[in-house]
């Protein structure tokens, strides 16, 4: 199948997609970086301070359900946003995430530094699916952008800003990509300061937990026109 720039092996993509169990959720974590001494593994690890989390009950549902964790003090995080999580994400669905080593890589620290959840993260790491992978396996391929797939890079080819101005990452305040969520969360909450300086201007801790919580929800976002996307063409 192609349209107007992306080719599309239908067989894969639909095979992909069968696999599924519903209810599907959609996972992604904000994380600030911890060095190797302060660290369970004595490695540079991502640790989550946030999650943004879309829920689609069936194929069929119009409505689609977010729910979100942000840690807003300077405490360790991973305790209290596993609590809210392991709410969240029930016990059965697949769990799409972008880029699956990522995810599954924060699950596996986590479950270090809280014992307690190691069979809970073991479970959820057994139920992610990897959003991307049909692009990684080339049953999707973009000739505007060969070989490449983050997720900055798949959203304004699929949805054009003219088109799709809610999912374009230009529009946020502040925060406009994962590194300036970490350096930000950083520099404020974990650091117990109520304003930083970004890009020249003084910025409020407020404007930078709000900023967050924008910038986390149009990734899982992003994820959930992505799929509806892939059902698109699979159904065409």
């Amino acid at each position: 199948m192609s349209g107007p720039e992306i080719l599309v092996k239908i067989n894969k993509l639909q095979n992909y997609l069968n696999a599924l169990e519903f209810p599907l959720y959609f996972l992604d974590y904000e994380t600030y970086y911890v060095s190797g001494t302060q660290n369970v593994g004595r490695m540079p690890s991502q640790i989550p301070f946030q999650y943004s989390l879309h829920k689609m009950e069936t194929p069929e549902s119009d409505q689609i359900s977010q729910t979100m964790y942000l840690h807003d003090s300077d405490s360790e995080p991973t305790q209290p946003l596993l609590e809210q999580l392991m709410a969240d994400i029930g016990e059965r669905g697949s769990v799409l995430v972008w880029n699956d080593k990522f995810e599954k890589a924060c699950n596996d620290l986590m479950a270090k530094l809280n014992p307690s959840y190691k069979f809970p993260l073991r479970a959820l790491n057994s139920r992610i699916r990897d959003l991307a992978d049909p692009y990684k396996y080339d049953w999707v391929r973009d000739p505007r952008a060969p070989g490449r797939w983050s997720l900055k890079i798949v959203m304004p080819l699929l949805f054009p800003s003219e088109e799709y101005p809610q999912l374009d990452y230009r529009r946020l305040n502040l925060i406009q990509e994962g590194g300036a969520a970490q350096k930000l969360w950083m520099e404020t909450v974990m650091s117990e300061r109520t304003t930083t300086v970004f890009h020249g201007e003084t910025v409020s801790v407020e404007q930078i937990l709000a900023a967050l919580r924008e910038y986390c929800t149009l990734d899982t976002l992003s994820m959930v026109f992505i799929y509806q996307k892939y059902l698109n063409w699979v159904q065409a």
